[in-house]
């Protein structure tokens, strides 16, 4: 009970006191009945919640054998404050006429499929506003999609290098075709490409000699006062009016400190540039001020603002509490609040991967044709850090290390980004390669390999390392002769880790006994080291049966066979951009690591010195 009113009157005499029994408010006096009802016409689960949150007799009220809820259309929130999400493929496998529109507030998806004149194949989300999403399928050919209405506009065929930009954007709704712009930045071609809607082509802008050679765009661009904002993958700021680009283009250095970002966005906020970083470690945000065109790290909460960040939209939006949604890399909502301890608000912080009910991972399994055998392969329906699925590129390596067999045969190997660990399931499996595994410290990733393993009867399962590049390496001394990988060379941001984990891994190497390396010489004109005349007549490759140190049989193989020892394997076949090759390749050489390439995509590395290599 409590006192909540008393007379104000002059007649103190006459005060009186009101009081107020709240349980009798909600525990008595509705009917069972009508309880009922209500929660029976409630269709969100937090609305549920909240109708059982009242009181006890309230969270006692059950609906039996209810007919299942007619959800609204997602029409009736088109026009809410509250964004909406939408997902491409919401299942992750190889049905792709499906998409998700999900209410994050509500907690409710809505499955859809899309029409049939958008067709069938991967699309891909590269920019969405206003209610419209730049989508594009195949790589090369562009539309524009609105989820909710379903309506589409096509655009010319890309006139750049497909999928090497995601920096692009609409200028207003394109229902307003007549002054809708699409515009896209270009750092291969250097050059800004923008198309108006119900024209034929694509209008190009020249930025040679303006737009630097190592230019290369990182997040979509902003609007703001008049003016668009970009960053590229040093955390540059570049900013050119869209009425007179070449005139307006121009670059800041503003280098944001890398901190292995995977995902990186250009957010304004109240007049306020922030810069947000998300990747291996905790979300950070950075402060850019326009003026000086510096960075500082901000160390202050939004309050009641939450941030929205993607690879296709990122803005600043009001939210209900501090949430960190979901656990992957193409959307990510949380409040900056929930970074900084000191400033909480008393609001409950909700993290989606605690609501297992709502987002837990699901799982697809395939049978997949590697040479001379068939694995079944458990797969991630998503994965923040691609490593869900196989890549082309797996099989087309697959078969080049058959056809080399003899490079692999003997050597203490370690796979970087082994995903699912196909690849490496496969060498145990075909040559009883002693493997490791290893990728990005997390353990899903670990478990799935596992799972795998066990599904194509390795047992024990393969020894796996979880290390994220650039990290400090779990093992001090590194024993495996040979590192393999296929396709990894995804992310620029993470070339620079990579090599500092690679010429680690290569320039550490120890052996794993020592007592069987045999004894070597370096040969001074060439600066390669062999092993002593008195080990082996190399007139005779039958002869290297007789050695049974795995060690000097793997010296010996590397004679024969011109592999070093130790040496990165390295097969490319997804294509990008000459320049991010370039990027790093000549890191490698820069640290150190001598980089050759083999054919068919397949690359060596190594140092460049204390190899041991069949002279030419």
């Amino acid at each position: 009970m409590s006192k909540v009113n008393q007379d104000p009157g002059n007649h103190q005499e006459d005060k009186k006191e009101v009081i107020i029994i709240k349980d009798d408010l909600w525990d008595r006096g509705l009917p069972t009945e009508l309880l009922e009802l209500i929660l029976s016409k409630l269709i969100f689960v937090v609305d549920i919640h909240k109708f059982h949150a009242v009181c006890e007799t309230w969270r006692s009220i059950t609906v039996r054998d209810s007919p299942p809820r007619q959800l609204p259309s997602p029409l009736l929130y088109a026009d809410s404050s509250f964004p909406l999400f939408f997902q491409g493929n919401p299942q992750g496998d190889s049905d792709y006429s499906k998409y998700r529109v999900m209410h994050p507030l509500y907690k409710y998806t809505w499955d859809l499929e899309f029409p049939p004149q958008v067709g069938d194949g991967p699309k891909t989300v590269i920019f969405s506003k206003y209610g419209w999403s730049l989508m594009a399928r195949s790589y090369w050919h562009p539309f524009l999609f609105n989820p909710l209405t379903q309506e589409i506009k096509e655009l010319p065929t890309f006139p750049f290098f497909p999928g090497y930009t995601t920096c692009m954007l609409f200028t207003c709704p394109p229902s307003q075709p007549e002054d809708c712009l699409v515009v896209a930045i270009s750092g291969l071609d250097r050059s800004i490409f923008v198309h108006k809607l119900g024209e034929a082509d694509w209008k190009k802008h020249d930025l040679n000699g303006k737009m630097a050679s190592d230019f290369h765009p990182d997040c979509h661009p902003i609007l703001y006062q008049g003016l668009y904002y970009c960053l590229d993958v040093k955390g540059n700021l570049a900013v050119f009016d869209i009425q007179d680009i070449e005139h307006t283009w121009i670059v800041h250095d503003t280098v944001i400190p890398s901190r292995g970002e995977l995902l990186t966005a250009l957010v304004e906020h109240n007049g306020q540039f922030l810069v947000v970083s998300i990747g291996f470690h905790p979300p950070c945000i950075f402060e850019l001020d326009l003026k000086t065109k510096l960075y500082t790290p901000m160390h202050k909460s939004l309050g009641k603002n939450a941030l929205f960040i993607s690879n296709g939209a990122s803005f600043s939006q009001k939210a209900i509490r501090n949430l960190l949604y979901p656990k992957r890399m193409d959307i990510a909502l949380f409040s900056p609040s929930s970074l900084f301890s000191g400033d909480s608000d008393g609001d409950e912080e909700v993290s989606v991967d605690e609501e297992k009910a709502d987002n837990h991972q699901s799982y697809v399994e395939r049978k997949h044709q590697f040479p001379g055998m068939e694995l079944l392969i458990r797969e991630f329906s998503f994965h923040q850090f691609n490593a869900n699925l196989l890549w082309p590129g797996t099989f087309a390596f697959a078969e080049w290390l058959v056809q080399h067999q003899s490079w692999i045969q003997g050597r203490r190997c370690l796979e970087l980004g082994s995903g699912t660990g196909a690849l490496a399931i496969f060498l145990r499996k075909s040559f009883d390669l002693d493997i490791t595994t290893s990728d990005y410290d997390d353990q899903e990733i670990e478990d799935n390999i596992a799972q795998n393993c066990e599904a194509n009867g390795i047992t024990p399962v393969l020894p796996h390392i979880r290390h994220s590049w650039g990290d400090t390496f779990p093992t001090t001394e590194p024993d495996w002769d040979l590192i393999i990988a296929s396709d990894i060379l995804l992310y620029v941001k993470q070339y620079r880790n990579l090599i500092k984990s690679l010429s680690y891994l290569l320039k550490s190497y120890k052996p794993k006994d020592d007592n069987t390396v045999p004894p070597c010489r370096k040969d001074q004109s060439s600066g390669n080291i062999y092993p002593t005349e008195n080990v082996i007549d190399m007139s005779r490759k039958d002869r290297i049966l007789r050695y049974k140190s795995p060690i000097l049989l793997i010296c010996l193989y590397c004679l024969l066979l011109g592999l070093p020892t130790p040496a990165f394997l390295m097969s490319w076949r997804r294509r990008i951009g000459k320049e991010d090759e370039s990027l790093f390749f000549s890191g490698c050489e820069n640290a150190g690591l001598e980089v050759k390439h083999l054919g068919s995509r397949v690359y060596c590395i190594h140092p460049r010195e204390n190899t041991v290599n069949h002279p030419r």
